[in-house]
C-alpha cells in the first residue's frame, strides 16, 4: 500500500531544484542524480517550490548536468555559452523570481536510472515493492499534476532532457493527441510538440552529458539556438 505521506510529497514540488513555476522556461530531467539515503529521504512539506539562492557557485560546479543546462539556457537567450556564469547570476536562474524553473519527472534521486538501486528501505518508506511500481504510480498520480501546472502557469517553453524517455515526457506534458515534430541539430534529433492551446512548446533533446548526449559547447550552443528558432516559428513567446 502506498504511504500517504509519500503520496502527498510526490504530488507537490518534490524532486526539484525549483525556481519559479511562473517563469517562461522550464527545464525538466528524468530524476534527480545522487544516491538515495534513508535519513535524507524525508517527506516534508513541498506545497511551495524550492529555489537556488545560496551556494549558486556550487550549483554550477557540483554537477555537469547543471553546468550544461545553464550553458543551454544562455544559448537559448542569445548569449555565448562561455558567458554561462554571468548569465546564470544576472538572470538569477532557478531563483524564486527568475524566468526559469527546474524540475524532474520523478521525485526520488538515484545514481542512474537502473532499477537495481531500489532498496528494501525505500519499499518500507514508499510502499512500492519495485521501482517499476513506483514509476507507474508516478505516471498515474504525478503526471496529471504537471499537466495541471501547464494550465495554471502557462510556460512558453519546456525543455526535456533525455531522448530515451521521450514517451514519458510526452505523457507528462501532453494530452497524447498532439502532433510530434522532429528536427536535427549538431547531428542529434530534437522532438517537439505544442500543447496548452498552442501556448506552450515542449522540446525533447538529448541528455546533457554522457558520451551519447550533448557534450561540447558547440553542440549545446547549436541546440539552444535551434530551440529558440522552433519556439519563435510557432508564435510569439517570451523566452528571454
Amino acid at each position: 500500500m502506498v504511504n500517504n505521506e509519500f503520496a502527498k510529497w510526490a504530488t507537490g514540488f518534490s524532486g526539484f531544484d525549483g525556481g519559479n513555476p511562473k517563469g517562461s522556461v522550464w527545464l525538466c530531467g528524468f530524476e534527480c542524480a545522487g544516491t538515495p539515503n534513508e535519513d535524507d529521504l524525508v517527506f516534508e512539506d513541498v506545497t511551495t517550490p524550492g529555489y537556488v539562492a545560496e551556494n549558486r557557485g556550487q550549483f554550477l560546479r557540483g554537477s555537469q548536468y547543471n553546468l550544461k543546462a545553464v550553458k543551454l539556457l544562455a544559448a537559448l537567450a542569445g548569449r555565448d555559452t562561455r558567458d554561462y556564469e554571468p548569465f546564470f547570476n544576472e538572470e538569477s536562474c532557478f531563483n524564486r523570481d527568475s524566468n526559469y524553473f527546474k524540475l524532474n519527472l520523478y521525485p526520488i534521486g538515484f545514481k542512474n536510472t537502473k532499477h537495481e538501486h531500489w532498496a528494501d528501505w525505500i519499499t518500507q518508506k514508499t510502499g512500492f515493492t519495485t521501482k517499476q511500481e513506483y514509476l507507474e504510480w508516478c505516471r498515474e498520480k504525478r503526471f496529471p499534476m504537471f499537466r495541471d501546472w501547464i494550465l495554471t502557469y502557462s510556460p512558453s517553453l519546456i525543455i526535456c532532457t533525455g531522448k530515451t524517455y521521450a514517451t514519458q515526457f510526452q505523457s507528462a506534458f501532453g494530452s497524447g493527441t498532439e502532433k510530434v515534430f522532429t528536427e536535427e541539430v549538431a547531428g542529434k534529433e530534437i522532438k517537439y510538440f505544442r500543447t496548452n492551446d498552442n501556448k506552450t512548446t515542449v522540446v525533447i533533446i538529448y541528455f546533457l552529458g554522457t558520451q551519447y548526449g550533448l557534450k561540447s559547447d558547440e553542440e549545446i550552443s547549436l541546440t539552444g539556438k535551434k530551440i529558440a528558432e522552433l519556439v519563435e516559428k510557432h508564435g510569439e513567446f517570451d523566452i528571454t
